[in-house]
């Protein structure tokens, strides 16, 4: 799923939740709970090879989709600490699998 998605709803779980761990958790389970349902995902597979030269394009739309999400986020919510940190949570597993 394109991070947006993963990005708004751990957002909204750390503007809606507390406690603040209570919050963290859920928006990181709240990534495979999206991930479950049927989605078609961007190609990222040159930049799992580090294929450096021929991965821009994909590199350009990982960048657009995360800095999408984040003026989202800065425009509609309350903007406080919880609500960054939990939709940083919310994408932490697609870090993962290109790491």
């Amino acid at each position: 799923m394109i991070l947006l998605a993963h990005m708004l709803l751990g957002a909204l779980i750390g503007q809606k939740v507390n406690p603040a761990i209570l919050a963290g958790i859920l928006a990181f389970l709240s990534h495979y709970f999206l991930d479950f349902l049927p989605h078609n995902e961007y190609d990222i597979e040159k930049i799992k090879q580090k294929e450096w030269k021929s991965a821009k394009s994909q590199i350009l739309n990982v960048l657009l989709d995360f800095f999408s999400g984040l003026l989202l986020i800065l425009l509609f919510s309350s903007r406080t600490p919880m609500v960054f940190v939990c939709a940083f949570l919310a994408i932490i597993p697609d870090g993962l699998s290109v790491l």
